[in-house]
């Protein structure tokens, strides 16, 4: 054990008989470890942004597991929004895109929350206050559904609740076609919702659905 803590770096030994042992300072070997495990995460990030740039390109439509993954799509997905980012997501998961629909908020772009009732309306409306318009629907159509610029997508089915959450599949969708259809789902899920959050359009807009630029 002692020899093991020995090249570990958290004692010290003087050779002899009996040989001694000195402790090193915590301290001092917490920061060394740390700096340690910082160096090797630049370099795994380092390789890793040489994979993602390399010539390999993932396909138009293809299926994530997990909510974790799935959410992480999402954002991505309002991250990269340049007009318009159209969310629907079920309660337990409605905070994970705050941030996100925010930001895009300040850049100018049009973001549109739906999320499913509950006890907690009027904490709702201050909490995504910023998000400009949000609303509440009456049912479960999908666990999670994101749209931006009607041209990329994710969505998840089934009631998050029922199934446990590394076992949840999402699609996304890096095509046109299937998320000019999602568009119009979340137009017939917004006209039917009731509104919580609401605000002024600031012009000019930029939208890409004609539906929801007239709205």
């Amino acid at each position: 054990i002692m020899s093991s803590l020995e090249v570990k770096g958290f004692v010290e030994v003087q050779e002899g008989r009996p040989k001694r042992y000195r402790a090193v300072d915590i301290n001092y070997v917490a920061s060394r470890r740390i700096a340690e495990i910082k160096s090797k995460a630049r370099k795994v990030k380092k390789i890793l942004n040489q994979v993602r740039k390399s010539p390999y390109s993932r396909p138009s439509i293809w299926i994530t597991l997990g909510i974790r993954n799935i959410l992480r799509n999402l954002i991505e997905l309002i991250s990269n929004a340049k007009y318009d980012a159209f969310v629907v997501i079920h309660r337990d998961y409605v905070g994970r895109v705050r941030k996100s629909l925010i930001s895009a908020r300040k850049k100018g772009i049009q973001t549109y929350l739906v999320v499913y009732p509950g006890d907690e309306t009027d904490e709702l409306t201050t909490k995504f206050k910023a998000v400009k318009r949000v609303a509440v629907f009456e049912t479960y159509p999908f666990a999670i559904l994101g749209v931006v610029d009607s041209c990329r997508a994710v969505i998840s089915h089934g009631c998050p609740r029922r199934v446990p959450p590394d076992r949840l599949h999402g699609i996304v969708f890096d095509e046109p076609l299937m998320p000019l259809f999602l568009t119009e789902d979340f137009y017939q899920i917004w006209v039917k919702a009731k509104p919580i959050v609401e605000s002024r359009l600031t012009l000019p807009a930029t939208f890409t659905s004609q539906r929801m630029a007239l709205i």
